[in-house]
């Protein structure tokens, strides 16, 4: 399961006239920043793994829970050059993708339940960075968009039209994660499923 936050910051520079001597070389880098976290769930005699885990999970989206969650967020700054003869173009993007990963730890068992749980775990972490994937992935759709913008008549429109741009791109692609538990299934195609 997954839960997208999108944001956009708009301190945007214009640089000073002296630089226009510098090669209009545009530069653009997407960084990234991913951590993980988990919650714990004893295993019980008696239950099985998922309802061990589901007892404790804090994920909740309506009235369901889930043993995995991804948030990630998308930001961009970027900075331009003021030319009275070609007008006003970017020359640099940055653009920061954040993701944080919440995931299940089972505490005790026996071997078999580690086994499964290890297992069952390992494909989830698949499931849930394919999630961050999706952000990634908007994260550098977003740059090259930016990147590819013509040179504008002024600077004012450049900034409106920039962040308009990268604003679409995060609405055209808002239901890429729910396409994707769709296809996989919230994760079951891929063995991310306790069925005991």
């Amino acid at each position: 399961m997954k839960k997208t936050f999108l944001a956009s910051l708009w301190p945007c520079k214009g640089l000073i006239a002296a630089v226009f001597a510098l090669p209009s070389i545009a530069l653009a880098t997407v960084h990234e920043d991913l951590s993980f976290s988990t919650y714990s769930a004893n295993a019980q005699e008696g239950k099985t793994i998922y309802e061990s885990l589901i007892a404790v999970s804090p994920i909740k989206s309506g009235d369901k829970r889930f043993l995995g969650h991804t948030k990630w967020f998308v930001n961009w700054k970027f900075r331009f050059l003021r030319d009275d003869g070609r007008g006003c173009k970017i020359t640099r993007v940055d653009v920061y993708v954040s993701g944080k990963i919440l995931l299940p730890e089972l505490i005790g068992g026996d071997a078999v339940k580690r086994k499964k749980f290890a297992v069952f775990l390992e494909n989830l972490r698949t499931h849930e960075m394919g999630h961050y994937q999706i952000g990634l992935s908007i994260g550098k759709e977003i740059e090259r968009g930016l990147l590819a913008l013509p040179a504008h008549p002024n600077c004012d429109t450049l900034k409106e039209n920039a962040n308009r741009h990268a604003r679409d791109i995060l609405t055209a692609r808002e239901d890429a994660d729910e396409q994707y538990d769709a296809l996989t299934k919230h994760g079951k195609t891929q063995g991310a499923w306790l069925t005991d």
